[in-house]
């Protein structure tokens, strides 16, 4: 069990963020879990990662990807030595990204984000499909939110994660924008 929290912004340098041009990113998060070792003795592990990335997007009426390169850095803190978890301490090294998104009929969107990373091989993707939800259309500060499915898999040098359920991206508050996700989840440790 545990619980994570990561965010993050973009920045396009030199052109609107809706257009095709060169794209930076930074993103941060942290969060806590835990297992059991294998003679029962349970161990609390804290982590925190932060990244930093230039890439290039390429946008369309109805479509945009974004590829990115950089670096990331992690740390894995645990309350109890286990001999067994080669992910423990810091470690920093290179990070690739893809960021995707498709409204390929109206009302419906498709969205992929992807990563890999030499620190502690972690690696992360996302896909989602999703459809308008119409009676949101009338919020104020233009959120256009969809609802549908999605799928998840990460992991790195210790551990392998699947998820699968429901989402809801697009949610405005504010200048910002969020999605939130439930489901169910499996893996190993």
């Amino acid at each position: 069990d545990g619980w994570f929290v990561y965010s993050g912004g973009r920045m396009t340098p030199f052109s609107p963020l809706n257009e095709s041009g060169p794209v930076l990113a930074v993103f941060a998060g942290g969060g806590l879990y835990r297992y059991v070792m294998a003679p029962g003795a349970r161990v609390t592990g804290y982590v925190a990662i932060g990244e930093a990335m230039a890439g290039y997007q390429f946008a369309g009426a109805n479509h945009t990807i974004a590829l990115f390169a950089g670096a990331r850095r992690v740390r894995h803190d645990l309350d109890s030595f286990d001999p067994g978890n080669p992910v423990q301490g810091e470690e920093t090294g290179a990070v690739l990204a893809l960021d995707a998104w498709d409204k390929p009929v109206p009302h419906v969107l498709t969205t992929l984000a992807a990563s890999a990373s030499t620190a502690f091989g972690g690696y992360y993707a996302r896909a989602t499909a999703g459809r308008a939800l119409p009676f949101f259309d009338k919020l104020p500060g233009g959120a256009n939110p969809h609802g549908g499915g999605e799928a998840v898999v990460m992991g790195n040098e210790n551990y392998r994660q699947w998820r699968f359920g429901g989402q809801l991206t697009g949610l405005a508050l504010g200048p910002a924008e969020f999605g939130l996700s439930a489901g169910w989840y499996g893996g190993d440790d």
